[in-house]
């Protein structure tokens, strides 16, 4: 096989394992949702890099990656901003890796930044099977959303994405994503049994998306939706030349503003205590008033520095307002403000893109995300041929001064809040309705019949919404893997389709029946290795969902089955043989997942109660463990892989050899990285105890995870607690107390300004409850004796 060809079979598979990584969840790790998918995404992102190494030895594939845009500019910048942030934080190392909690650091950011590399130079090659995928996946999340509200009584369900407003960030990106190829096929008016089946499949896959995101009463989400679909009708009138839509348009529009604040003021506060329906007329609650003008007072006091362990200075402080403290950092600012909302309750975003990134990266990270949005706008705008470099004045001016009144009318609409603290939210929500009034000045004069849209416009709008979407949604939300890969995917895919010429992609290729199948496949394939039992030992249990992923895999077969007989592929006997295909790759993975948690629980049941074990013997059950997440992904690249056209089948050892590395890199890491988590929480869960034979089992296991990768702070202080804990339960031996605050020690030389966050002060209360002197002043005098 070509390395072109290889390349491209590659970069099928990952993209749609990365796309993949939105489900995945495995709850026995100590840090949550968030870092189980940036671990798995880490494998796809190994093999995406090998593809870029295949496809970078053609020459005749290079020309493609030296292609300048605004939006390539404006993720170049990005990366190098977020360099030097890391390289001048606060915390080098967790600004590299990620908070424990969420993972955004640098090296997830590259992941990103390969997808979106990635997709812009497969271009609407990737359209054969990102449909089905979206669909397929539409049907689980929104399935599995629906069940946690009504049978497991959770009010707003987070379905697989592990929070309401993450899984509803997914699904404004996914509705245009469905909304487009419907509105297609209803143009084309079809006939046949099979055609409507396909548009009917569309139509429910849409109106389930309605469904979860009114289960989810995500208010930043539903104005994101509703001002992406807003620009796509106004695109769609402007390029089609229908005047009176747009009049109608912006009555219909000022009807809905006026009517929704005449309700809001009637209710007045009695929407702060409400849920449902009620708290969507609230556009903003007192908790994101009350961090953003945190937010406020750290942006103004950004070049004071902070003090260290050793109370030094920030030498940096001068540098601040440019390139911030460091990715994933907002945790190392809370003494500026304390406690919000509670002792227990600490800061790892201001939930609005503008404020994180200020604080994190400074201006010049904030100029990097303007430039990605504005340059994706601005791209689509001139493939569309709406906007030229000779109008470029004059659509900016349309965008800084929309900006400007959208941030003083939302300042005098909530005059509670804190000047500059509605800001962010407010310059987009303006921005965007100064783009859509320009927009609607250059419309077309009204022609005798209105003219049709090729494929290609039809698809460029569908994207250009998804960035406006993305755009506000960011303002009252933060970063997150949930949702991540689809934004990524999705800016590519616009870049691509406004590089090329207008009848290049006249015809975006259609999905195969196949591709349908292997979306139901690949998909069934991550909820089994997400919600089947995660381990069942003597002394740790754990599971998950078990009841539910069986109903969730039958939706995911039933909608693969429905698009791959709307494909047009005929024959009872070919689709007879996929269905069995599809049901036994299931079932040999769910034995195969069973026989890994049985196997990991017998290992154990024995390691933990032997005192006389090594860290590895505690180590080899979880690796075994990840196997699950290793053979999900294998499962997905090797199903994946057929997404793409069959080409020869013939590979040079040269290229073998490569991928296998990148695959035993990615997968490496994975391992290590959910063994460490998995040893941190179980750690944790024995600590809580208190008893001396639970502590011991306790600090054993820490100590095994603190020996692999990432090298999080968090976990050195869970077992400086732990030590706490039994230096209190043996008040006649000095060891553990020395232990304690020999690792603190550690921390401090490794993470000086941790001595800021609130997750230190908390500890510090219980340090200083059990010896009764403050931990700092007491490692310190211990460091000098």
């Amino acid at each position: 096989m070509p390395r072109e060809a290889l390349a491209a079979r590659l970069t099928d598979a990952a993209l749609a394992g990365a796309l993949l990584t939105s489900l995945a969840a495995q709850e026995l790790r100590h840090e949550g949702y968030e870092t189980e998918k940036v671990a798995l995404l880490a494998i796809f992102g190994a093999v995406l890099f090998a593809a870029f190494l295949l496809r970078f030895a053609n020459r005749q594939a290079r020309g493609t990656l030296r292609r300048i845009d605004p939006v390539t500019v404006g993720v170049s910048a990005l990366i190098l901003v977020s360099v030097v942030a890391t390289l001048t934080s606060l915390s080098p190392s967790l600004s590299l890796w990620g908070s424990a909690n969420r993972a955004q650091g640098l090296l997830t950011l590259l992941l990103y930044v390969l997808i979106f590399a990635h997709a812009a130079a497969a271009g609407a090659r990737i359209m054969r099977w990102l449909i089905p995928l979206i669909a397929v996946m539409t049907g689980v999340i929104c399935a599995f959303a629906i069940l946690m509200r009504f049978n497991l009584g959770i009010e707003r369900p987070g379905s697989l994405m592990g929070h309401a407003n993450f899984m509803a960030a997914w699904l404004i990106m996914a509705a245009p994503l469905i909304a487009a190829p419907l509105y297609l096929r209803l143009r084309a008016r079809p006939e046949g049994l099979q055609d409507r089946g396909l548009t009917g499949l569309l139509a429910v896959a849409l109106l389930l998306i309605m469904v979860a995101l009114a289960l989810a009463s995500s208010r930043g989400a539903l104005v994101a939706l509703a001002a992406a679909g807003l620009s796509g009708v106004v695109l769609w009138a402007v390029l089609t030349g229908r005047r009176r839509l747009l009049l109608a348009t912006g009555g219909v529009v000022l009807i809905a503003v006026l009517g929704y604040g005449v309700i809001a003021l009637a209710l007045g506060e009695r929407t702060a205590t409400e849920s449902g329906i009620a708290r969507l007329f609230r556009p903003v609650d007192d908790f994101r008033l009350v961090t953003w003008g945190i937010g406020v007072d750290l942006v103004t006091r950004q070049a004071e520095p902070y003090l260290d362990s050793h109370d030094q200075p920030d030498e940096l402080a001068a540098l601040r307002p440019l390139i911030g403290y460091g990715p994933d950092t907002v945790t190392r600012l809370q003494s500026r403000f304390g406690a919000v909302y509670g002792e227990t309750i600490f800061l790892d975003t201001f939930h609005n893109q503008g404020f994180d990134a200020l604080l994190t990266t400074g201006v010049a990270g904030l100029s990097a995300w303007l430039l990605i949005y504005a340059g994706g706008v601005y791209v689509a705008l001139r493939a569309l041929g709406l906007v030229s470099r000779r109008r470029l004045l004059m659509w900016l001016l349309a965008l800084i001064s929309g900006g400007a009144v959208g941030a003083v009318v939302l300042t005098a609409l909530i005059p509670d809040a804190r000047f500059g603290a509605l800001l962010p939210a407010g310059f987009a929500l303006g921005a965007i309705a100064g783009l859509l009034v320009w927009l609607a000045s250059r419309a077309a004069p009204r022609a005798a019949a209105p003219a049709e849209l090729s494929v290609r416009s039809v698809w460029i709008i569908t994207l250009v919404s998804i960035v406006v979407a993305r755009c506000i949604d960011n303002q009252f939300g933060f970063v997150q893997t949930a949702s991540e890969p689809l934004w990524w995917l999705s800016l590519g895919l616009l870049v691509a389709l406004a590089r090329s010429q207008p009848d290049d992609t006249t015809l975006i290729p259609a999905p195969t029946a196949q591709a349908w199948y292997l979306a139901a496949l690949i998909t069934g394939g991550v909820v089994i290795y997400t919600l089947g039992v995660s381990i069942d030992s003597q002394y740790v249990r754990h599971a998950a969902a078990v009841a539910e992923w069986p109903l969730l895999l039958a939706v995911a077969l039933i909608v693969g089955a429905i698009g791959a007989w709307s494909a047009g592929t005929a024959g009872l006997w070919w689709h007879s043989r996929w269905i069995a295909r599809v049901i036994g790759v299931w079932i040999g993975f769910a034995l195969l997942d069973l026989v890994i948690s049985h196997v990991a629980a017998r290992l154990l049941d024995q390691t933990l109660v032997d005192s006389s074990g090594t860290l590895l013997a505690l180590q080899i059950p979880f690796m075994i463990l990840a196997l699950k997440g290793v053979g999900a992904a294998c499962l997905v690249i090797v199903a994946g892989v057929r997404l793409h056209p069959p080409q020869p089948q013939t590979v040079r050892w040269r290229s073998a050899a490569l991928l296998i590395a990148a695959l035993w890199c990615g997968m490496g890491y994975y391992t290590l990285n959910y063994t460490g988590a998995t040893l941190h929480g179980v750690g944790n869960q024995f600590a809580e105890f208190e008893r001396i034979d639970a502590l011991n089992i306790a600090l054993r296991v820490h100590e095994a995870g603190q020996t692999l990768p990432p090298p999080l702070t968090q976990r050195t202080l869970d077992q400086a607690r732990a030590w706490l804990r039994l230096a209190a339960q043996t008040p006649d031996d000095p060891l553990p107390l020395a232990t304690a605050n020999q690792q603190l020690e550690g921390l401090f030389a490794r993470d000086p300004f941790y001595v800021n966050s609130r997750l230190w002060a908390l500890f510090n209360n219980e340090y200083a409850a059990a010896v009764g002197v403050d931990a700092l002043a007491n490692v310190s005098n211990s460091s000098q004796n």
